[in-house]
């Protein structure tokens, strides 16, 4: 079983002329090193094989990403109390191999940049590609550490990915870099769900765009239609009327930070969710709302989310049900990833049947209402 494994590893590593080649400068230095031996596999082992180990941790092993975070951590932990805001963005905000993080003044973000080398350094690790939106920032980090095509004598700086969302740093804001659209000729469920899977919107800032592929996916599904079937007219006018919208996506610009960039640091931070359904989709989204001492206030899209409804047929009440469910969920992890207490949030809803349900006992309902409403009670108030 185990030479099984390998053989197809090996084979898929064929394919990739890239992949290949990475592999092989990678087994090339253990080779050098003495780290591990080639062996003859026609070779016969009539004794006891040698037992080898390796003194240093192995790229491309299942282990090696689980590793990799254990010690970027566990490293961040023993020097917590001499680079406590360094070991903070290691524990909150660092994400497999990026660090993104935060701050108020340039200031925070010089010392920021200074406690995270230092702390890396800690381990051997040396942090490179840095980027921030200000110039003042990045003048104090050296040339070569820098994330390339920063020219700070241009006031030009990049336009990076940051866990596959594209952040346009000059503006502070996140934008969509989208592909032109191929001139099909036939589509069929496959080129379809092709074209939609290349939108990357984990905030969901464009949800209400692509709910409708959603939705014909569904229709194509409920068609049963296979894979390469080519897919009726009606369908496919309603498809690349979609498709000729995508280049829209390259105007939407989503501002980063949640409070206005003028202002002075907020006093009170809110979030306010609103759920809505119909009868093809329901969805939520959030939206911050930022008050400083001066009274100035911003309010900014956080993040949405959107769902096709089921196929099976329900009320436009229990959609509405659904939907309130999601805003619940979507708030919520919201609030554990900007530190931000439920109590500060509040839900709004245009469904007089929802308000209904949540102010009585979840108990006197059917299964599908009452499951619900008690998980919206057990972590909300009804006054909110």
């Amino acid at each position: 079983m185990a030479l099984q494994r390998f053989r197809n590893t090996e084979k898929k590593i064929e394919k990739d002329p890239v992949v290949k080649e990475a592999y092989e400068t990678t087994l090339q230095k253990y080779l050098n090193k003495g780290y591990i031996t080639v062996v003859n596999p026609n070779e016969s082992f009539n004794n006891t094989p040698i037992r080898y180990e390796f003194k240093t941790l192995v790229f491309g092993v299942n282990a090696s990403p689980f590793l990799a975070q254990y010690v970027s951590r566990h490293n961040a932990e023993l020097h917590k109390e001499e680079y406590p805001r360094a070991a903070e963005t290691v524990f909150s905000s660092t994400y497999m191999d990026d660090s993104m993080d935060s701050v108020s003044t340039v200031e925070e973000g010089i010392e920021l940049y200074y406690q995270l080398s230092e702390l890396w350094a800690k381990a051997n690790m040396y942090a490179r590609k840095w980027l921030s939106n200000s110039a003042d920032v990045l003048e104090k980090i050296p040339t070569e550490h820098r994330a390339s095509k920063v020219e700070l004598d241009k006031n030009d700086l990049p336009t990076v990915k940051t866990l596959g969302v594209s952040w346009l740093a000059n503006e502070d804001c996140f934008i969509f870099n989208v592909q032109e659209s191929d001139n099909y000729t036939t589509l069929t469920k496959r080129t379809i769900l092709r074209k939609i899977t290349t939108i990357f919107d984990p905030h969901g800032f464009v949800a209400p765009y692509i709910v409708r592929a959603k939705i014909l996916m569904q229709e194509l599904w409920l068609a049963g239609l296979d894979w390469d079937e080519i897919v009726p007219n009606e369908m496919n006018e309603t498809f690349l009327r979609w498709l000729s919208e995508l280049k829209e996506l390259k105007q939407i610009k989503i501002p980063r930070c949640i409070r206005h960039e003028h202002y002075v640091q907020p006093k009170r931070v809110t979030l306010h969710a609103f759920g809505d359904a119909s009868e093809k989709a329901y969805g939520s989204v959030v939206y911050g709302r930022c008050k400083d001492s001066e009274n100035n206030i911003s309010v900014r899209l956080v993040a949405a989310k959107s769902r096709v409804a089921p196929v099976k047929t329900i009320s436009i009440p229990r959609l509405e049900l659904l939907a309130a469910v999601l805003c619940l969920k979507l708030t919520l992890l919201i609030c554990a990833a900007l530190n931000i207490c439920i109590n500060n949030c509040t839900f709004w809803t245009d469904s007089m049947n929802i308000l209904h349900w949540i102010r009585n006992r979840s108990t006197i309902f059917k299964s599908f209402v009452a499951n619900r409403i008690g998980e919206i009670q057990y972590h909300s108030n009804p006054i909110q």
